[in-house]
């Protein structure tokens, strides 16, 4: 009951507030709270039910904590004449469950309205929105004027998807279509894509651009202009990629209106193992006499993956000393593809690597005075981005006495 009670005394002094004349909105006694950012929609559909977040960001100097509200009026263009008043909130959606507000007192203030319950006082199509905001000592901010145009709008639709319902690098000229409509013309539309969820996370994965333009070499678009969006899938887009996708396409009008009926399509994408090409690694090493020195062996190891080498995350190994005790505490030792070149100072990154990307790993090992001598066993491994572990495969190198 109590918050029924304080709910109408809040809507009560907002209505007494934008109702006002200019004579009698309270005036600044003391350092005033700044409207530093709004978000509208420069446009509103009014054939949708859709709700339209309206958004202000303000600063007061004594912090969020210290400001009231903010107010919001909406006027004809053309008369000046008020047609709405209402309330934006800054409650994390709390109190008023359906204000779209994100982080209570964090100084952004939200609220969402349907486009009829803005303009149904008004046959006019353009209004202007004004915002102040208060705070505790009935200091006012400056006001805020945005203009946003009201009119009924058709939203896109897509009619057709073609797209395989699995996919590999052995596929070739692999191509995403859609075919949409607009009641406003092929040309209201501008812009197509898709993007992906895991069905079972529901986690956005990864999207890409569909195009009109005729240019089939690149996006695999026939016609330009026509109602049929596309996109060429090149190799790089398997890369990280493994498992049951579901692909969501959106197409988009002139107003930022996008098609209301979901268009969706399941797809596998298979993803391959990484695999070594070559070794080039020491047969064996000298444990240096003296304690100041160190001997160096670089190790290299040539990879590759079938989706490209963007697809691999990760080369590198575990050494098993002659004792049988892994080394560096049972931790991989970490190879590296960045072309860098050996210094002493930082060897885990400047490693030696000769050429960056070109899918050779390179490690500089260094053997010291002490090292104990006799036959290591380094088990190689690849994992790539898509989670798929490739080895292990062995290779030795013998630490000799001098």
């Amino acid at each position: 009951m109590n918050k029924l009670i304080l709910s109408i005394i809040c809507m009560v002094t907002l209505i007494w507030i934008v109702s006002c004349s200019e004579e009698t909105i309270p005036v600044s006694t003391g350092e005033k709270p700044v409207i530093s950012e709004v978000n509208v929609p420069g446009f509103w559909n009014t054939h949708s039910a859709r709700l339209y977040k309206t958004e202000v960001h303000v600063n007061d100097p004594q912090g969020p904590g210290n400001l009231i509200g903010v107010y919001l009026t909406v006027h004809e263009i053309s008369g000046n004449n008020q047609v709405f008043a209402d309330s934006l909130y800054d409650d994390g959606a709390y109190i008023n469950k359906s204000d779209g507000d994100v982080l209570a007192g964090d100084g952004v203030f939200s609220n969402q309205f349907p486009a009829t319950a803005v303009t149904k006082n008004s046959s006019q199509t353009e209004f202007m929105f004004r915002f102040i905001a208060i705070d505790k000592q009935n200091n006012v901010s400056q006001e805020i004027e945005v203009t946003v145009n009201f009119s009924p709008n058709n939203p896109p639709e897509i009619n057709q998807i073609f797209a395989p319902d699995s996919l590999s690098y052995l596929d070739e000229n692999v191509v995403f279509s859609v075919v949409v409509s607009d009641s406003d013309g092929i040309d209201d539309i501008t812009r197509a894509y898709f993007d992906s969820e895991d069905p079972v996370r529901q986690i956005t994965r990864f999207g890409q651009t569909l195009y009109n333009d005729g240019n089939f070499e690149v996006h695999g678009d026939l016609v330009e202009g026509d109602s049929i969006f596309s996109a060429k899938i090149s190799p790089n887009f398997l890369v990280g990629k493994k498992g049951d996708y579901n692909l969501i396409f959106h197409v988009v009008d002139t107003n930022e209106e996008e098609n209301t009926k979901e268009a969706k399509q399941s797809i596998y994408i298979e993803n391959f193992m990484s695999g070594f090409i070559d070794f080039n690694i020491p047969q064996s090493m000298v444990i240096p006499a003296d304690s100041g020195f160190a001997n160096i062996g670089l190790m290299q190891v040539e990879v590759d993956d079938p989706e490209g080498l963007a697809d691999i995350d990760s080369v590198y190994f575990y050494s098993l000393k002659p004792d049988s005790n892994l080394a560096q505490n049972g931790l991989p030792f970490i190879m590296v593809d960045n072309g860098l070149p050996f210094n002493l100072n930082n060897p885990l990154i400047e490693t030696g690597d000769e050429v960056a990307e070109d899918g050779i790993y390179s490690l500089s090992l260094l053997v010291y005075y002490g090292s104990l001598p006799g036959v290591y066993t380094f088990s190689f491994y690849i994992r790539d981005w898509a989670g798929n572990l490739s080895g292990p495969v062995k290779r030795t190198i013998e630490l000799i006495e001098e």
